[in-house]
């Protein structure tokens, strides 16, 4: 019982973390507090994190797919309609400048 008590003490001391290694001092597993453990357990896991950056990856190549649709459509609708542009002339002519009387 005093074996059990000096191992609990030493994790106490060691705040919660121990490894735990074979003979040949490969670690084969790791004691933590209770709250450490809870922490971990609640984090997402890599697989779920790279399934959440793999889906936001295609959600923004659809989007910018979706963008460039759009600009292409415009470009095209500006390229078919007839829009008269007046020469540069007849706006010059249109207009005259005429002196402010000073007094």
């Amino acid at each position: 019982m005093d074996s059990l008590k000096n191992f609990l003490n030493l994790i106490r001391d060691e705040q919660g973390k121990i490894f735990v290694v074979d003979e040949s001092g490969e670690a084969r597993f790791v004691i933590l507090n209770i709250e450490d453990y809870q922490n971990l357990k609640d984090r997402p896991r890599v697989e779920e994190l790279s399934e959440r950056v793999n889906t936001l990856s295609r959600q923004a190549e659809d989007l910018n797919r979706a963008i460039l649709e759009a600009q292409m459509e415009d470009w095209s609708a500006l390229e078919e309609s007839e829009v008269e542009v007046a020469p540069e002339d007849s706006a010059q002519e249109s207009l005259y400048i005429e002196p402010l009387d000073p007094h």
